[in-house]
């Protein structure tokens, strides 16, 4: 065979890999991002499930520590979970060490079937469970009674 044909015939190769892997692409099934008025949607039917956790640190370094750990499970919840509505740590305005977590969730039990068994979730625990220090920690759970706005 030729150099020529072996080059067409590369050069077809290479464009048919390249027209499957757009096509797969394109035709794969959506997991994110979610829009925030899709979120909106599906929570304005029942009453969202939220999590409100207190954690204390006795430095700033353990804060960053913490935070380091966080960052990525904050960013897998924003792009894999539609079921997550809110996803945030606070700082507090007057203790560089005290910072609080608020996740919010279209249910309960989104939060515990989808959130809390997701890869990303079991990462983040046995991170927390390996840290070199001890995290005070409050935290308790809630649900929306509808009553006011939530934006």
């Amino acid at each position: 065979m030729s150099s020529e044909r072996l080059t067409w015939l590369a050069a077809a190769a290479g464009a048919t890999g390249l027209l499957y892997a757009l096509y797969s692409h394109l035709n794969k099934p959506r997991i994110a991002p979610f829009s925030l008025q899709e979120r909106r949607d599906t929570a304005a039917t029942r009453q969202a499930f939220v999590l409100a956790v207190n954690l204390r640190f006795q430095n700033e370094l353990q804060k960053l520590h913490f935070l380091a750990i966080w960052q990525p499970l904050a960013e897998y919840v924003k792009a894999a979970e539609p079921v997550a509505l809110a996803f945030e740590v606070l700082q507090a305005d007057n203790d560089p060490c005290n910072i609080m977590v608020y996740e919010r969730y279209i249910s309960r039990e989104a939060y515990e079937g989808t959130h809390r068994t997701s890869p990303a979730f079991l990462h983040f625990k046995t991170a927390m469970a390996a840290l070199p220090f001890k995290v005070e920690l409050v935290g308790q759970s809630f649900l929306e009674t509808n009553i006011g706005f939530m934006l």
